[in-house]
């Protein structure tokens, strides 16, 4: 009979820092250097907060277009799991005009494709569900906060899954990686 180990924090958080490594992405503005650390994998917890961002957004983006929709939800992937500092853009216009600006100094597609592929299916798998969930909720007059508490009710059942099946809706993924990067072990 193999020995088995009593499990511990210290054993946790060992198991954990291996799993969820991040890499580091360099990125130039305006000449200078800025070093940013994108998730390797995508938490569940992380995930449950995008969603929720996205719940409480949901009446701004239903006025948009369907590029400025597709951009906030690229915005919030960056916002997640990336460690770029967006505290001051906490209202929704104000996403939008650093992911414009994200867009126009041309970061925004080197720091998606620092990204792992089946990360991203994984989080369009969950948006295109949300999306397809969200009329049937409008129609149930469901509140935020019911919604809220089903979707992380799935995505908390269906990750344990994690069998992803899902198309290349963003239009981002397999695309080749532009600058530097290395994968490096962080404490989160």
């Amino acid at each position: 009979m193999a020995k088995t180990n009593k499990l511990t924090s210290s054993a946790i958080l060992q198991g954990y820092s291996k799993e969820f490594v991040q890499k580091k992405v360099v990125i130039s503005i305006n000449g200078k250097d800025y070093e940013v650390l994108v998730d390797q994998k995508f938490r569940v917890s992380k995930i449950n907060k995008l969603i929720v961002e996205s719940l409480d957004n949901f009446k701004n983006l239903k006025d948009v277009d369907e590029s400025v929709k597709i951009g906030y939800f690229m915005f919030l992937i960056i916002k997640h799991f990336s460690d770029i500092d967006i505290v001051k853009a906490d209202k929704f216009e104000d996403q939008i005009r650093v992911s414009n600006a994200m867009l126009d100094l041309e970061i925004f597609e080197k720091i998606i494709n620092a990204f792992p592929e089946n990360e991203l299916k994984k989080i369009n798998e969950y948006m295109l569900k949300f999306a397809e969930r969200m009329d049937d909720f409008v129609k149930d007059n469901k509140s935020v906060e019911e919604l809220k508490e089903i979707i992380n009710k799935e995505i908390n059942g269906e990750f344990k899954e994690d069998n992803v099946n899902v198309g290349e809706e963003f239009g981002i993924i397999g695309t080749t990686i532009t600058g530097n990067t290395e994968e490096v072990e962080t404490e989160n």
